[in-house]
């Protein structure tokens, strides 16, 4: 229960701070006459599939509104591509938008977003782990779903319990399929699991880079990844595709995201099936501990009111809303101990993945780790790794990149 506990209260998003410096601004007026509201218009972007759910709480949000005549106008924007679209035009980006942890600190370099103030992450301190949306010392993001990059799914009339306890167990069922689990190999979000998995580390502690995802364990590794096409495990590139073939039988497990759940759900009706990753070699499958924040253009004119929205979004009712449209989990601790997260399969999945997990937050500002190893995996993937040698000089060259040199 500790470790739910944990996982669920990764950080509430409530900047209270910001309505004392938004009232310290106004022009104290007779008693006897009105305050006039003046017009506010914030442009948020979100995904595809939240914009019911978003449409819903900031129409709630501009009817409660009282300090402006505040409209929220909504645009399809998703977190995995909210940054790059932001840094091509700041100008023209959202005022409010999500983005993975990870994207923090190339947003916070472009002067892209707005920096928290000091008053509002003391006050924020109380109910938050403010950390998580912090970078070179400043605060810049408000968590709002915590999550682990991958998860297990299945299908219930294919494989049995026991089968998805190990990878090994998986491609050795008898699933009546060629292919018998999917993943996004050459997707780095995903991949990580194959470097976590050997204890290999990379971070950056101030001014070292710390990287060790060149060593013998690492190598053993991509040698078993090049294994895995003959033995059953399939490439496949989008969550729809991965639910797809899970629903014709094609596959029988996928590896990918808990924001693909609903997608699957659907697919598979009662043979819906999800756990935390399976075990390989004997050992635990990790993967990212992550989450998604919220930030503010840094050329939003009305900031204080962004931040009002932001609080109004993560606050604990709608946060649950959010898990129940599109089962992300809350990081609001009030919902630490919700029966109905905590009841929920694919909930209970990633909650028990959550302990065997890395946080992603200490890669903020690296080089390019991400194209560098997504194309390393899919080459070993793709046995294009001739031998030991091969991947040892594939492998150097990537820590290299990691650590800048």
């Amino acid at each position: 229960m500790k470790k739910r506990i944990l996982a669920l209260s990764l950080a509430a998003a409530m900047l209270v701070g910001a309505m004392a410096s938004c009232s310290a601004k106004e022009t104290e007026a007779p008693s006897s006459a009105p305050v006039e509201k003046k017009d506010v218009k914030l442009v948020m972007w979100g995904a595809q599939e939240d914009q019911d759910y978003l449409k819903e709480v900031t129409d709630a949000f501009c009817a409660q509104y009282d300090k402006a005549n505040v409209t929220v106008e909504l645009k399809v924007m998703g977190e995995d591509k909210a940054k790059d679209e932001a840094l091509k035009d700041i100008d023209s980006a959202g005022d409010v938008y999500g983005v993975a942890l990870d994207q923090i600190g190339a947003l916070a370099d472009s002067v892209a977003i707005y920096e928290i103030p000091q008053a509002g992450v003391d006050e924020l301190g109380k109910t938050v782990d403010m950390s998580l949306g912090k970078y070179n010392g400043k605060y810049y993001g408000v968590p709002y779903i915590a999550e682990c990059s991958t998860i297990l799914f299945y299908n219930k009339s294919m494989l049995k319990e026991e089968d998805v306890a190990t990878l090994e167990g998986i491609l050795a069922a008898e699933t009546g399929t060629q292919s018998k689990i999917a993943m996004r190999l050459g997707v780095a979000w995903d991949d990580i699991t194959w470097f976590a998995t050997t204890g290999a580390k990379a971070f950056t502690d101030g001014d070292r880079t710390i990287c060790d995802w060149n060593n013998a364990d690492c190598v053993e590794m991509f040698k078993y990844i090049g294994t895995l096409k003959e033995a059953g495990m399939v490439s496949i590139g989008e969550g729809p595709d991965m639910a797809n073939a899970l629903k014709d039988g094609t596959i029988a497990a996928g590896i990918i995201g808990s924001w693909n759940a609903n997608a699957t759900k659907e697919a598979l009706g009662d043979n819906y099936g999800v756990a935390k990753m399976p075990t390989v070699g004997g050992k635990q499958m990790v993967t990212f501990a992550s989450g998604k924040v919220y930030v503010i253009n840094a050329k939003c004119e009305n900031p204080d009111a962004a931040i009002d929205l932001i609080t109004w979004v993560t606050n604990a009712d709608n946060q649950l809303k959010r898990f129940e449209a599109r089962n992300a989990l809350p990081t609001a601790s009030a919902l630490a101990n919700n029966e109905k997260i905590l009841a929920d399969p694919t909930a209970a999945a990633e909650l028990t993945q959550f302990g065997f997990t890395i946080p992603n937050a200490p890669i903020y500002g690296t080089v390019d780790y991400w194209n560098t190893a997504a194309a390393l995996v899919e080459k070993a993937f793709n046995g294009e790794l001739a031998d030991d040698a091969a991947i040892q000089a594939e492998l150097d060259t990537l820590v290299k990149g990691y650590k800048g040199e």
